[in-house]
């Protein structure tokens, strides 16, 4: 396991052994005597970590090492100056960087007989925090809450492997408790950070995104009371609004006055005024995630007392459209009302990715004793030019048909639906199963091998890998791109160990990353 070193942050480049210093100038002439090969030119390194590459290089003649110098230069010339700087002396790029930014480096290779120097292409290094994206898995060891990180990374030859750090709160804070009762994970995406939300019995808090040292509880971020006996549940971060659930299915809410990403972190609460519908009591069971919050502008709830779906403005910056709406259905009576599905059950809703903010594809699963049915649907948002009861949410397209997966189903079931395309993969006891939305046919994946029940699934950015937790503490990722989904293995990493696991969550390091990732990241 790597051991972090939080280095400085203060004006410097890469520095290595103090020998940060100017080279002033050389015969760059090229010679046909050696060759110096760097592959690929864009790279990555973490900072407080050491990075080490080792380039490729061929000599004219062979023994011919011995005859040069080499150095890595760092091409970050400063105004008016002409010299260049020295990352580090030697054959191999070995350093501690300390500094989150792209700097480009080169090698350069001397030749002691004609102290001809020789470059290779410019590298672009990218510096970034190293734990501000990838796996957190939230699990209870030893009766208390316990948060383990696994970051995914590329070697030079697209080869993907995994850098551990199990038990991180513990490791990095090894006096301190995270706390007790774990339940649930979330994050609130910022501009420039993220802040890590920690749902546990012994009281939710917020965790720094880099350092996660913890910030403050969840019920510090309320103004005035707190609500009695408050349990978060769940935790829904918008644009213009930020949910939080409570156990009793009451439903809290914060107002953004600008754009949620841009808003200073802790300076919004939530007022702790339980929400409402003209006056009447919600009894929320679940936040529906339906889609980004600057591009969708609503989101769903359950309101399963009142057998009904609402929908809240929550990406607007205006309080003309922040209420609740029922979504107008399609005039087809063989559809499942979700203004009032009456004795149906909703196991699972979630939308894809937008192609316009009014044509969200959407997918719910539905259950009445022994049938299943599948909703794919495309829902419309817009905004309301009339008062209710004319709705800004309206159903614009909808396939119900019966559920191919209801054969594989069962109590302890768990969904999840791409994003970015048309799969949704599901689960049942260490078994996971994949569903086609457009052909309507489910097919049996992978397994967990020593898994006892699956508890969550989840993608990483690029939606290329899904990524399982059992309850039993073992965690795996498996290869869901496009031309493998029907390949007989798909496991790419496991690892066990990890306690008995509640939940998992791909973390991300800003809004950017979010926003617009990257293939294979």
């Amino acid at each position: 396991m790597n051991k972090i070193s939080y280095i400085s942050l203060a004006a410097g480049v890469l520095m290595l052994n103090g020998c940060y210093e100017d080279k002033g100038h050389y015969d760059y002439t090229p010679t046909n005597g050696i060759t110096l090969e760097v592959n690929p030119q864009n790279k990555t390194y973490y900072l407080g970590e050491r990075y080490f590459y080792s380039p490729k290089v061929t000599y004219e003649q062979e023994g011919d090492s011995v005859n040069f110098s080499y150095w890595w230069e760092i091409m970050d010339k400063k105004e008016g100056v002409a010299a260049v700087d020295t990352a580090c002396v030697g054959f191999d790029l070995d350093f501690y960087p300390n500094a989150e930014k792209s700097v480009g480096v080169r090698m350069c290779a001397m030749d002691l007989r004609t102290n001809v120097v020789h470059s290779s292409d410019e590298v672009t290094l990218t510096g970034q925090a190293a734990l501000s994206q990838g796996w957190l898995i939230l699990s209870e060891k030893s009766g208390e809450s316990a948060l383990s990180y696994i970051r995914p990374e590329m070697t030079d030859d697209k080869k993907r492997f995994y850098t551990e750090y199990p038990d991180l709160y513990k490791i990095l804070y090894p006096d301190e408790s995270l706390g007790s009762g774990p339940k649930r994970l979330r994050q609130i995406i910022h501009n420039n950070s993220t802040v890590v939300v920690v749902i546990q019995e012994s009281g939710a808090l917020y965790l720094n995104g880099s350092s996660y040292i913890k910030e403050m509880t969840v019920a510090q971020d309320f103004v005035g009371d707190v609500p009695v006996g408050l349990n978060v549940k769940d935790f829904f971060w918008g644009n213009g609004v930020d949910f939080l659930l409570d156990e009793n299915g009451n439903l809290y809410s914060r107002d953004y006055l600008g754009d949620g990403r841009k808003v200073d972190l802790f300076t919004t609460p939530f007022t702790g005024v339980r929400m409402q519908l003209e006056g009447e009591r919600l009894n929320i069971r679940d936040i529906i995630f339906t889609g980004k919050p600057t591009a969708a502008f609503f989101n769903a709830f359950n309101d399963a007392e009142n057998r009904r779906l609402l929908w809240f403005g929550s990406g607007y910056n205006t309080s003309d459209i922040k209420r609740f709406y029922p979504i107008r259905m399609l005039d087809v009576d063989t559809l499942i009302n979700l203004n009032d599905y009456g004795d149906w059950d909703l196991l699972y809703m979630r939308s894809g990715q937008e192609s316009s903010w009014s044509d969200i594809p959407t997918f719910a699963l539905f259950k009445r004793g022994d049938v299943v049915k599948a909703l794919n649907m495309q829902v419309a948002y817009f905004v309301p030019t009339v008062n209710p009861p004319f709705s800004a949410i309206a159903m614009s397209s909808c396939d119900q048909s019966n559920f191919d997966g209801a054969k594989y189903l069962s109590e302890d079931s768990k969904f999840y639906r791409l994003r970015q395309r048309g799969y949704f993969f599901f689960s049942s006891g260490n078994t996971i199963y994949w569903y086609d939305l457009s052909t309507k046919k489910a097919y049996k994946f992978d397994e967990v091998e020593g898994g006892d029940v699956i508890v969550d699934l989840e993608t990483n950015s690029s939606e290329t890998e899904l990524g399982v937790v059992t309850a039993n503490g073992i965690f795996a990722t498996f290869t869901i791109k496009n031309e493998h989904l029907f390949d007989p293995t798909h496991l790419i990493y496991q690892k066990e160990g990890f306690g008995r696991i509640v939940d998992l969550e791909f973390k991300w390091s800003n809004w950017n990353k979010y926003n617009i990732p990257k293939a294979d990241e």
